[in-house]
C-alpha cells in the first residue's frame, strides 16, 4: 500500500505569487515598449525591461508549476516500510525508514522527526503544504509503528 500526496502551495500564495509576477511583467512590458519607441536613447533599459519581462514569464510558470501536481512538485509517498519526502521542487527525495524513527511532528509546512539512534531533532521545511489527508496518513502510521506523532 502506497500514499502519495502533493504539498502544493495554498491558494494563498498562489494568487500572491501570481499577482506579484503580473504587476512585474506588466511594468516589464511598459518599459519595454516605451524603450523600444527611442532604442538609440539607452540599451541598456531595453535589456533591464527585457530582462523583466523574462524574469516574470519564468516566475509565472513556477508558480503554477508550484501549485499544480506534477513531477517536480513537493511530495510524500508513504509506505509500509518507509516514506519518502521531497521538501522542495528541485530537491531529491528523502527516504525515512519506519523502524528508524522515535518522534514525528508535523505542522503547516515542516516535518520534524527524532531518529531512534540520534538525540538531535531533524527538521525539514517545505515549500508546499501539508494537507490533512497526508498529516491523517502519517498519524495513523506512526500509530501501527509505535511513533509518537505530534500534528
Amino acid at each position: 500500500m502506497q500514499k502519495k500526496h502533493y504539498l502544493g502551495l495554498t491558494k494563498m500564495k498562489l494568487w500572491h505569487g501570481m499577482l506579484l509576477w503580473t504587476i512585474q511583467l506588466i511594468l516589464g512590458l511598459n518599459w519595454l515598449l516605451e524603450t523600444w519607441s527611442n532604442p538609440s536613447e539607452n540599451y541598456m533599459r531595453f535589456y533591464i525591461a527585457l530582462s523583466m519581462v523574462l524574469l516574470a514569464i519564468i516566475f509565472f510558470g513556477l508558480t503554477l508549476l508550484g501549485y499544480t501536481p506534477n513531477r517536480y512538485a513537493t511530495k510524500l509517498l508513504i509506505n509500509d516500510e518507509d516514506f519518502w519526502f521531497k521538501p522542495m521542487m528541485l530537491s531529491e527525495f528523502i527516504k525515512i525508514k519506519w523502524k528508524d524513527i522515535r518522534y514525528l511532528k508535523v505542522n503547516h509546512d515542516k516535518l520534524q522527526l527524532q531518529l531512534a539512534n540520534h538525540n538531535q531533532l531533524i527538521t525539514y521545511k517545505t515549500s508546499g503544504v501539508f494537507p490533512k489527508a497526508a498529516i491523517n496518513d502519517l498519524r495513523e502510521k506512526a500509530q501501527t509503528e509505535n511513533i509518537e506523532f505530534v500534528g
